[in-house]
């Protein structure tokens, strides 16, 4: 079977699931925050998801940073006020960081739009999963997460996503709509033999912000949680 042409099917079946890919593609920016789900109930947790179109993805999770864009990862944790590279030492450990980004729904669904991106129906389940391809060189130099694995229901939206084989697999369900986007505002990450551990997760989107490039490039700057030293 034509594996690339399978994955654009499924991938455009979603597309039109979430709101449609003339509506994808005209998002500017987003905002997702996630609240941690308690037996009292949800509770603010230092978890946050930045996006300024094209490719530019920041992570604040626990008062450290995470910057993509493009084929750079840079990153500042515990007050530092300037994003510096990744260290050195460790084969592939960029390559990696940049597949965070295929695992973001929004962007993952705008792959057809991105010349850096590979796209195919995943060969052991073609009818409801893609693979996401970022890294031309072999598993041996960047270990094992070249890919981004998505999975769709049968009405075309994401239920689950995953970095194989180590990463824990996003679970996603209540839908609903955000400025002509239909998005999950609830996660669980689902843990897996090396990753242990199961979360609920309450999520809040905002979409087309104003957010600048610049807020995303200085480790000071948060929307909803101020940095903290």
């Amino acid at each position: 079977p034509d594996l690339r042409a399978l994955g654009l099917e499924l991938l455009h079946g979603a597309q039109a699931a979430v709101g449609g890919a003339e509506r994808l593609a005209a998002v500017r920016d987003y905002v997702r925050v996630g609240r941690k789900e308690t037996a009292e109930g949800t509770s603010p947790v230092p978890y946050e998801v930045r996006w300024v179109a094209p490719d530019a993805l920041r992570y604040d999770i626990n008062n450290s940073v995470l910057y993509v864009r493009g084929d750079s990862v840079r990153q500042a944790i515990r007050g530092r006020n300037e994003l510096l590279p990744l260290p050195v030492g460790f084969p592939g450990v960029v390559e990696r960081y940049l597949g965070e980004r295929w695992r973001e729904l929004l962007p993952a669904l705008r792959c057809d739009q991105d010349p850096t991106c590979k796209l195919q129906a995943a060969p052991d389940n073609p009818q409801n999963q893609v693979e996401i391809w970022w890294v031309d060189k072999p598993a041996s130099e960047v270990g094992m997460r070249q890919k981004a694995v998505l999975e769709f229901g049968p009405d075309g939206l994401p239920v689950r996503a995953w970095l194989p084989p180590y990463g824990m697999r996003e679970a996603y369900s209540d839908w609903r709509e955000v400025n002509g986007l239909r998005l999950p505002f609830r996660m669980q990450k689902i843990s897996t033999a090396n990753e242990p551990g199961e979360v609920d997760i309450t999520l809040e989107w905002r979409i087309d912000t104003g957010l600048k490039l610049e807020e995303l490039q200085d480790p000071r700057t948060r929307t909803l949680w101020p940095w903290q030293n």
